[in-house]
């Protein structure tokens, strides 16, 4: 991914060209020139030389980005470092989660080159999200695969998988969303398959002749693991907030076990501990 600095870009990030079109930018294709229309009202070019950090992990901002030429690098904090997660280049929009989410920032973005971004502005992002249903699809995929591929690079359990390995896992794998106050299963329910929170948080509660909170649970932890028997919940889980959920069901394992069979093992040692701790907190309040 490198600079485009081709006539017809230069004549596009000129006063007088539209800095938005369906042409350079994929989301794009198809949208309502109307939709484009607000969108470049809205916007503004920056012109942003080598080594600038645009976005900084765990920050508030919530504008969306578009590279019209250039290099950027999304990066993310692990251990005592920086992991890189990807690199975007020109056509490619960074900023989505937190228009989406109204979160802070999962990730930092630096230049790795001079760039040209085009920032628009959070409120005309928010106000297409509201009538185009196609736009908000688009951009929940690209923030959907995102969050795996940070999860999965980032999360201790995952650390034994090639880069390559993370890529496909990211492509392949699914979330699951809830939103706050949504219950994410009930007791008694049939689960076929333990998740993990990928990001957010749940309220985890028995319903017995009282209502008792068992526990808190919040990110890169696991729910449902702790079932009957018959296979069935034996808590409920609320979302406390809007949570994102990888289910781990047996397409994910085998996938996870074909790319390495010690991570698999690893995952599933985790979701063993994870109920035998519940179980625990069951046994104790139930004496």
């Amino acid at each position: 991914m490198s600079s485009d600095s081709s006539p017809d870009t230069k004549e596009r990030l000129s006063s007088h060209g539209r800095l938005l079109d369906s042409k350079h930018f994929p989301i794009l294709q198809g949208m309502p020139a109307v939709i484009i229309g607000v969108l470049n009202n809205a916007s503004n070019l920056m012109h942003v030389s080598e080594g600038v950090e645009l976005l900084h992990e765990g920050d508030t901002t919530h504008d969306l980005y578009f590279i019209a030429s250039g290099t950027v690098s999304i990066t993310k904090h692990v251990g005592n470092g920086e992991k890189m997660l990807r690199k975007l280049g020109s056509g490619d929009v960074f900023g989505e989660f937190g228009t989406l989410r109204g979160k802070v920032r999962f990730a930092s973005v630096h230049t790795l080159e001079m760039s040209h971004i085009i920032r628009v502005k959070m409120a005309a992002v928010l106000q297409i999200l509201e009538v185009e249903p196609a736009f908000r699809d688009r951009l929940t995929q690209l923030m959907n695969r995102r969050i795996l591929l940070s999860f999965i690079a980032s999360h201790p359990v995952f650390q034994g998988l090639s880069d390559d390995a993370v890529i496909d896992l990211a492509d392949a794998l699914h979330l699951r969303f809830a939103a706050q106050d949504d219950p994410i299963f009930m007791q008694g329910e049939k689960l076929d398959a333990p998740c993990m929170i990928v990001s957010g948080e749940a309220t985890v509660r028995m319903d017995s002749d009282v209502q008792v909170l068992l526990e808190m649970l919040r990110d890169n932890d696991v729910l449902g693991a702790a079932i009957d028997e018959a296979g069935l919940a034996v808590y409920s889980a609320i979302a406390s907030s809007d949570t994102d959920l990888l289910i781990l069901d047996d397409a994910a394992m085998s996938l996870l076990r074909s790319h390495s069979a010690p991570v698999a093992d690893h995952l599933e040692q985790l979701i063993t501990e994870r109920a035998a701790k519940t179980f625990a907190r069951i046994k104790q309040f139930s004496s």
